[in-house]
């Protein structure tokens, strides 16, 4: 039997129209394809840069970030392109930033951002100071690595994560879908997965009138 099911970050059960009788308890569950859409940002709401001379009450500037996905090159080209002489670059091996705030000029980065460059100078409102700042851990623009499908029919006597039950039906790895050239997704890219082998899952010993499917990130965040 293969079933199609649509919209399923939503998190609300699918009523289906007929069945499934696995009295037995001998019936097995697989994902064949995912198509999704990249509609998850990095940068949410609220998170801004404010830069002022040193100089006790002097004039401030600030650069609200409007949501969305962004890459590094653009966090950096925004930021160059404010005038403030804060220079950002990352080290493509390590993946850690080092920030440069230029001499008399003093800079805030709301907590957001801070975390995604991996910097936790700065972190709680504070003013960085003339100087450079590496990171402390690698710069995490990507976003989300993998979709993590769990579906509530699956039978956990046999499903196991990390040594606990789980209702797990599939791990997605997140990749772009473009060819020929190494591109970072962007904001409404359309990537579809096919599974060559689907690993399958025993399903629920009963009648099975309903399927209810949750998506997470790997950050155990919910889609939806």
């Amino acid at each position: 039997m293969f079933l199609t099911v649509t919209n399923i970050q939503s998190g609300e059960a699918v009523q289906l129209q007929q069945c499934i009788d696995n009295l037995g308890g001998n019936l097995r569950i697989s994902l064949r394809t995912l198509t999704y859409i990249v509609g998850w940002h990095n940068v949410e709401a609220g998170q801004t840069i404010s830069w002022r001379p040193a100089v006790e009450r002097s004039r401030i500037n600030n650069y609200s970030f409007a949501p969305g996905l962004y890459t590094f090159a653009h966090f950096r080209n925004i930021v160059r392109r404010l005038r403030s002489n804060i220079s950002l670059s990352l080290d493509n091996a390590s993946g850690l930033i080092k920030l440069q705030i230029p001499p008399e000029w003093v800079v805030k980065f709301t907590d957001g951002l801070l975390n995604l460059m991996g910097l936790d100078d700065g972190l709680n409102g504070q003013w960085l100071e003339t100087g450079v700042y590496d990171g402390d851990r690698p710069a995490d623009f990507a976003g989300p690595k993998a979709l993590h499908i769990h579906l509530d029919q699956i039978s956990t006597t046999e499903n196991w994560l990390n040594g606990a039950p789980s209702r797990l039906l599939c791990l997605v790895p997140i990749v772009s879908g473009r060819r020929n050239i190494i591109m970072p997704l962007r904001f409404g890219d359309i990537n579809a997965v096919r599974f060559q082998y689907p690993e399958l899952k025993r399903l629920t010993a009963g009648m099975i009138n309903e399927l209810k499917f949750t998506v997470r990130d790997d950050r155990d965040r919910s889609f939806g």
